[in-house]
């Protein structure tokens, strides 16, 4: 594969196309699938992962010209990574404007890391051991195309803005300026009372410190020793838990940071 197209915004200056940062566009190979290649897809396991796309509403799919005339489009995010659910697969996270060309593109890229041509994908590890693939050129040429029809998203249920943090167990958030969760512990103590712990995060304050929210629903009265005892034991457990999550992350803090993960801007 080649780089064609790299544009920075001081290129953009002084045009009236649109200013872009770093545009890059991988032009596919279309060579036979070598030993090597394959070899590596067996090795990584690439064959045998199910592809999901996604609705999100970040990133949204942008057309724009370089300053040389060519036109290309952004088609959203790709990734390979472990989901919520624990399934490692192929992640686009898409837009509801997305079109059939976004599909197509990121099909074929999928298609050839499903055989080890890893051309344009960096491999990203976070310091508690998650590991993602994350490919680098999402624009593509759209010169000889045409007819860019409305696409069908496949997973109607994942909308939202995509969650940045890797210790949160949501894929998305309703709300860009919500909460990351880290844990949730409930209990029905009675038949007319019930209570939920959540280990939480602000959203829009990465550097911010794990806290405690304890919901209390309906008739908490009458317990029993036994049942106040278990409510304190879930509390005590769940603030060793916050606690011991913000001291990770306050040593992660002091030690030299990966170039990576400023640019990715996630935390462990």
């Amino acid at each position: 594969m080649t780089i064609v197209n790299e544009t920075t915004p001081t290129e953009a200056e002084g045009t009236n196309e649109m200013p872009v940062e770093d545009r890059r566009t991988w032009v596919a190979s279309r060579a036979p699938f070598t030993e090597e290649e394959r070899a590596f897809a067996e090795q990584e396991g690439t064959l045998r992962l199910e592809t999901r796309y996604v609705r999100s509403q970040l990133p949204q799919p942008e057309n724009f010209k370089t300053p040389d005339g060519h036109s290309y489009r952004n088609a959203g995010n790709l990734y390979i990574r472990t989901c919520g659910d624990g399934v490692r697969r192929f992640v686009a996270y898409m837009h509801a404007d997305s079109v059939h060309h976004d599909f197509r593109y990121f099909d074929r890229m999928i298609n050839d890391a499903r055989f080890g041509r890893m051309d344009g994908w960096k491999r990203h590890t976070f310091n508690n051991g998650d590991e993602v693939w994350i490919f680098d050129y999402p624009n593509y040429a759209t010169d000889s195309l045409h007819e860019f029809k409305p696409a069908s998203i496949i997973d109607e249920s994942s909308w939202g803005y995509p969650c940045s943090e890797p210790r949160c167990r949501e894929d998305f958030h309703e709300d860009e300026d919500g909460s990351h969760t880290l844990e949730v512990l409930e209990d029905q103590p009675t038949s007319r009372g019930s209570y939920e712990i959540e280990i939480c995060k602000d959203a829009t304050r990465p550097d911010s410190a794990w806290y405690l929210n304890l919901w209390m629903n309906g008739d908490l009265t009458e317990l029993t020793p036994a049942q106040v005892a278990k409510l304190a034991n879930d509390l005590n457990w769940m603030s060793i838990e916050c606690e011991t999550t913000n001291a990770k992350e306050t040593r992660k803090l002091r030690r030299p940071v990966g170039v990576d993960e400023q640019l990715m801007g996630r935390d462990v």
